[in-house]
């Protein structure tokens, strides 16, 4: 194929000689492979955790759950579309995934200083000589079309060890961003049971104005005729407007609960709407796993440990700041004062070269960025023994409150039926005249008590669930 002249003379400026000096300028590169890097190599801290946990808990036909979908065990399809939203629509989850995104940028970062670097930043100048220092005043167009290259070789693991705190970095990022989405599904679903909680007591306390209203009915009824006095009355009426101040602090209550629920999905709360279903049922048994488990189950753990392993990398960085830094450096390029002669052999020109950098005297710098790295490393290593310790902490706090509130659940079924009778029993002996309305109020009042007791004991049994649940990292 011919070239044209032009085409010619740029081949043969790229060409020879000075192709040869690139090559030589890559192999100088590659014959200087780096060494193995300086610093400590990572290792995982050893963790003495316990063979088993005091208390325990039997998997009761559950298997095994994911944590992407662990509060599918409560088999509750409302609940379900609502972790949904969460996922979708919070605004904390969207934040984080943006910082996860950032970490995976800087680990690109990080990476691209280990690549040579090329570039080029072509100029035309018009120069005009001085006549005070040349008395031949001259004019003339500078053209220049330069190729820079330069390469940092890494001889000493300087950019190696910030790569693998990057990437660290980014793995803790990960983690995060996995335990906000943990907390936030339970705290959605904790939001969830506590609102189905108060509608069973709006159900009893409506239940409770019902029997009131019926009661004063009879009450009045009787004072016309005179069996009763004024007193039964009135007390009979206080009784009914408490219960009536009850019905309205629990709509108050849950009116808080659907907003702060609605926060966490990431919508309006004044168009977000839960509809009114009472808890019912009971907790599912949450089987736990052994100590050793949450090392691996739980993403705050999983964190606080990459944590220690980008601090161990950075370690290395600031040892590697005590060694000589080299870098290669070269250009090929074209020059000329004629736009003509600018693809001319003669206009060639090239430069390579090393650039050596050694740390002789910084008034302790390095030496205090050593230091620093090394008791950031001790931080970040005793926030991991206190999250390991707090997780097992958290477990066996749950995992014992599950079996008290399981005893507090049979004794209060036991005492709502007690209650009952109680209440029935003063029932008749007031309308046979044997007590006053007085014992009646009593009886009522403590089984009134007792069921809302039971409805809160519930409700306490799922929320501790959701926290178990938490506690083992959102699977078992």
């Amino acid at each position: 194929m011919k070239h044209s002249a032009d085409q010619q003379r740029l081949v043969d400026l790229f060409s020879n000689r000075n192709l040869y000096l690139l090559g030589s300028m890559t192999w100088i590169m590659c014959a200087c492979s780096p060494l193995a890097p300086v610093g400590p190599d990572y290792q995982a801290p050893d963790s003495a955790v316990p063979s088993d946990y005091k208390f325990k808990s039997t998997k009761n036909g559950e298997t095994a759950a994911k944590r992407e979908n662990w509060w599918t065990v409560f088999k509750d399809s409302q609940l379900n579309e609502i972790i949904a939203q969460v996922h979708r629509s919070n605004q904390e989850i969207r934040a984080a995934h943006a910082r996860f995104e950032q970490s995976r940028s800087k680990t690109s970062i990080a990476y691209s200083q280990s690549q040579p670097r090329v570039s080029t930043s072509p100029s035309i100048k018009r120069v005009t000589t001085s006549a005070g220092i040349n008395s031949n005043r001259s004019s003339s167009t500078q053209f220049v079309l330069p190729v820079d290259a330069s390469w940092e070789i890494d001889l000493f693991g300087k950019i190696r060890r910030g790569t693998e705190a990057a990437i660290a970095d980014s793995e803790v990022s990960a983690e995060i961003l996995n335990h906000l989405k943990l907390s936030l599904e339970a705290d959605a679903t904790i939001r969830y049971f506590t609102i189905r909680s108060i509608d069973q007591e709006i159900s009893i306390v409506d239940e409770e104005i019902k029997g009131r209203e019926a009661s004063l009915k009879v009450i009045e009824d009787r004072f016309k005729v005179g069996t009763v006095s004024n007193l039964d009355v009135s007390q009979a009426k206080a009784e009914l407007a408490v219960n009536q101040s009850n019905l309205a602090e629990l709509s108050l209550q849950r009116s808080a609960q659907v907003a702060a629920l609605a926060l966490l999905t990431g919508q309006q709360a004044s168009g977000f709407f839960i509809s009114y279903s009472p808890l019912k049922g009971s907790a599912p048994t949450i089987p736990n796993t052994l100590p050793s488990e949450l090392l691996r189950s739980r993403p705050d753990i999983r964190s606080a440990e990459r944590s220690i392993a980008a601090a161990n990398a950075r370690v290395g960085v600031a040892t590697a700041a005590f060694y000589p830094s080299i870098s290669l450096t070269g250009n090929i390029g074209i020059a000329s004062n004629s736009l003509n002669k600018l693809l001319k052999r003669r206009s060639s020109m090239w430069s390579i070269g090393p650039e050596i950098y050694l740390p002789i005297f910084n008034a302790g710098e390095n030496k205090a960025a050593l230091n620093f790295s090394k008791a950031r490393y001790e931080e970040v290593l005793a926030d991991y023994q206190q999250a390991v310790l707090a997780s097992i902490s958290e477990v066996e706090t749950r995992l014992s409150a599950t079996h008290q509130l399981r005893n507090q659940s049979t004794a209060l079924t036991d005492a709502v039926k007690a209650a009952s009778e109680a209440r029935q029993i003063a029932k008749e002996q007031y309308d046979g005249g044997v007590t006053n309305y007085l014992t009646v109020l009593d009886a009522d009042r403590t089984a009134f008590s007792i069921e809302r007791a039971k409805a809160k004991n519930l409700r306490e049994e799922y929320i501790n669930a959701v926290n178990l649940i938490r506690a083992l990292g959102g699977r078992w």
